[in-house]
C-alpha cells in the first residue's frame, strides 16, 4: 500500500466533507468519515508502487538533492512511499547492507540501522548506482559516461579530479565515479553536499554517523 497516497486521499476526503458542511468534529469520528477512511484503505491496499515501473521511464539524479522524487534526509517510510517496497538484490551490491534499501540498479543508504534494516527515524545520506542505462545524470545515462569525457568538461562549474585508481571525484558536488580499467563506468556515488554562501561544499563527516570512505569499496 502506498501510505503517502493514502494519507493524501484521506486529507482530501476530509477537506471535501468540511467544504460540504458534513464534517462534525466529535470523537469518535462520525460513521460517514469512518466509512470513507475504510473505503480509501481498501482501495489503496493493492496500489503498490513498483520501482521497476518507475525505472522503465528513467530516473534523474539531482545533484546535491537526490534521485527522482526521493531526496536526501528522507526517512525510509518516505522513500518507500515513493519507490515502493519491492526490493532487488544483485551481486554488484555486495554485502553488509542492513543500512540500505535495495532497488534495481540502485542502493539507498541511511545513517542508522538495526539488524532488520534502516530504522524509522534514520535519514537518507548516500546513493549508489551501477552503470544503469535508465538512471540519468544531466540528461545522460550513467551507462554511457566515460572517464575521458567526464574529465574533459565541468559539472555545474566544477571539474573532476582523478585519484590514484583513476576514479573521478567532484568533491564539492558530492559525486564520485568508479571506472573500469577501460574507462567505462562501473559504479556511481552521490551524497549531499552542504550549501554554504551559495556554493556547494562537501558535508563535514562529523555531521553524520558514517564516513564516505567507509562506504566506498576501494581506497
Amino acid at each position: 500500500m502506498n501510505e503517502l497516497k493514502l494519507q493524501n486521499d484521506i486529507n482530501s476526503a476530509l477537506a471535501d466533507f468540511e467544504e460540504s458542511g458534513d464534517l462534525v468534529l466529535v470523537t469518535p469520528l462520525p460513521d460517514l468519515i469512518s466509512n470513507k477512511v475504510v473505503e480509501l484503505v481498501e482501495n489503496n491496499l493493492n496500489d503498490e508502487v513498483d520501482f521497476d515501473d518507475l525505472l522503465s521511464g528513467s530516473l534523474n539524479l539531482n545533484i546535491g538533492q537526490g534521485i527522482g522524487c526521493v531526496q536526501f534526509n528522507m526517512a525510509p517510510l518516505d522513500v518507500q512511499s515513493r519507490f515502493g517496497k519491492r526490493y532487488h538484490c544483485a551481486e554488484w551490491m555486495g554485502g553488509n547492507l542492513n543500512d540500505s534499501l535495495l532497488y534495481r540498479d540502485l542502493i539507498l543508504t541511511f545513517d542508522e540501522c538495526d539488524s532488520a534494516g534502516p530504522i524509522s527515524n534514520s535519514k537518507l545520506v548516500f546513493i549508489k548506482a551501477n552503470a544503469s542505462s535508465q538512471i540519468l545524470l544531466q540528461g545522460k545515462a550513467l551507462s554511457v559516461i566515460t572517464r575521458d569525457e567526464l574529465l574533459s568538461k565541468s559539472l555545474l562549474g566544477h571539474f573532476g579530479k582523478k585519484d590514484h585508481n583513476l576514479h573521478v571525484e567532484f568533491e564539492q558536488l558530492g559525486l564520485r565515479f568508479n571506472f573500469n580499467t577501460d574507462g567505462t563506468l562501473n559504479e556511481f556515488y552521490m551524497w549531499e553536499p552542504e550549501v554554504h554562501n551559495n556554493t556547494l561544499e562537501e558535508r563535514p563527516q562529523k555531521d553524520v554517523g558514517w564516513t564516505i570512505a567507509s562506504l566506498w569499496p576501494f581506497s
